[in-house]
C-alpha cells in the first residue's frame, strides 16, 4: 500500500538503533582550604580531578522495506505529519510490526516535538492524541524491540480528525524480518 492524505499526510519511517557508548569527562571540583603548606593550596587542574561517564549514545541505520534485525534490537519509528491547515482532536495509529513491542511501559501524556500528545500503547497498534496540530510539519518518535523471530508486516500508520471524518492520511506499509 502506497501513502496518501487528504489535508493531513504522515510519513512513517524505521531506524535501527546502533549503541555506541560515548566517553563524557566530567570536571572535577577544584577546592582551596587556607592555611600554609596544605596541599590543597596547590590547585590542581579541573582535568585531572574529574571523571569519566560512559553514556549511551545510538547511531540511527534507516531501516528501508523488507530489511532485516535481530532479536533484542531497539527501532526507532518516526512519524512526520504535515498538514496544510491548523486542526483540532486529531488521532495517528501506528500499527506496530507483529514481533516488535514498545519500550515504554505505560500509557500517558508525552511532549512530543512541540505537540502536546498523548500516547496510548494498545495490543496491536501506538495511537497518538493531539488537541492541537498546528499547519506545518511535525514529528512523532517513539521505540520498540524486536522480539519474536520471522517475517513480519507492519499497515500502514494512519492519521484521522476525529471529529471530521474528510480529514485523514495514510502511510506506506512495511515489512520487516527478526533474525535470531
Amino acid at each position: 500500500m502506497k501513502g496518501a492524505g487528504n489535508e493531513i499526510f504522515v510519513e512513517r519511517q524505521y531506524f535501527k538503533l546502533v549503541p555506541k557508548p560515548e566517553k563524557v569527562v566530567k570536571p572535577g571540583r577544584v577546592t582551596r582550604v587556607t592555611g600554609a603548606g596544605h596541599p590543597a593550596n596547590d590547585a590542581t587542574p579541573a582535568a585531572t580531578t574529574g571523571r569519566v561517564e560512559l553514556r549511551d549514545t545510538y547511531a540511527r541505520v534507516p531501516l528501508k522495506n523488507g530489511d532485516a534485525v535481530a532479536s533484542g534490537d531497539r527501532i526507532e519509528v518516526v512519524l512526520k505529519l504535515t498538514a496544510k491547515n491548523t486542526y483540532d482532536y486529531l488521532a495517528f495509529e501506528d500499527m506496530k510490526p507483529a514481533g516488535c513491542e514498545p519500550m515504554e511501559l505505560r500509557s500517558g501524556g508525552r511532549w512530543a516535538g512541540g505537540l502536546c500528545a498523548n500516547l496510548e500503547l494498545r495490543d496491536e497498534r501506538v495511537v497518538f492524541f493531539i488537541g492541537l496540530l498546528e499547519q506545518g510539519q511535525h514529528v512523532l518518535r517513539y521505540k520498540l524491540r524486536a522480539e519474536t523471530p520471522g517475517h513480519f508486516h507492519a499497515l500502514p500508520a494512519k492519521g484521522f480528525a476525529m471529529y471530521a471524518p474528510e480529514v485523514k492520511a495514510i502511510s506506506d506499509e512495511m515489512r520487516l524480518r527478526i533474525k535470531e
